[in-house]
């Protein structure tokens, strides 16, 4: 969804830009296109590896607590065992 966005609020400006405001559009709407693509692509591989490498972080910090819980869950959970 990040890259169709990205597409749409590209075409949006470059139309607003030019019917609106009457900037004159001059140069190549296909070196436009292309570059817009590079730089999506490029953001939106950015945008995907930082929420890969945050999720990691947190899955990480949680696992020591859940061991812990469960732990003392199984403490309570089994019968004491008298000394032999």
């Amino acid at each position: 969804p990040y890259f169709g966005i990205g597409l749409l609020d590209i075409a949006l400006a470059a139309l607003v830009g030019t019917l609106v405001f009457g900037v004159p559009f001059r140069g190549s709407p296909a070196l436009l296109l292309g570059l817009s693509l590079i730089f999506l692509l490029g953001a939106t591989f950015v945008l995907l590896v930082t929420r890969l490498a945050l999720s990691t972080a947190h899955d990480v910090q949680r696992v020591p607590r859940m061991r812990c819980s469960s732990r003392s869950a199984a403490r309570k959970r089994l019968p004491a065992v008298p000394a032999a």
